[in-house]
């Protein structure tokens, strides 16, 4: 990979990686990219999405109707609350880096989805969208915010 491509890349991992992911594993791969390798056959389905919060930079996508318990959000104020901070890091990482996040081509903002995960968040950029573990944003209000964007 090229500097030029690496260093576009780093607002992304860093906005990516906004909420700290102790135990992520490679099992987690991003709903609806094709998976290669290890990770083909590893990822649990996702719901469907039936809710959406567009912000200024960011597309947020939860569930209330899912068979699977553990992917809904119950409170829209957790995602209005994650997306708060979604943009207050935006301003952060523009400020420090001189240019916005990167955003993949054909899009004009970050996707961010909601639903259940093996780790608090996961996301492989430029291809997907930040995945956010539904069931802890909703028991844990502390990790909706960043300790640092960096």
């Amino acid at each position: 990979m090229s500097f030029k491509k690496l260093s576009r890349l780093v607002p992304v991992f860093s906005l990516a990686l906004f909420f700290a992911c102790s135990s992520c594993a490679p099992a987690n791969a991003v709903c609806g990219i094709p998976k290669v390798g290890s990770l083909a056959n590893t990822c649990t389905p996702c719901p469907s999405f039936e809710n959406q919060l567009e912000t200024e930079h960011f597309i947020l996508k939860w569930t209330t109707a899912s068979s699977h318990s553990e992917d809904n959000i119950r409170d829209v104020e957790v995602v209005r609350e994650t997306a708060g901070y979604l943009e207050a890091s935006w301003d952060k990482l523009t400020g420090l880096f001189g240019r916005t996040p990167y955003v993949p081509p054909g899009s004009r903002k970050i996707g961010v989805i909601f639903h259940n995960l093996d780790c608090y968040a996961y996301a492989v950029p430029p291809e997907g969208p930040i995945e956010l573990n539904s069931s802890v944003w909703m028991r844990v209000p502390s990790i909706r915010q960043s300790t640092c964007a960096h």
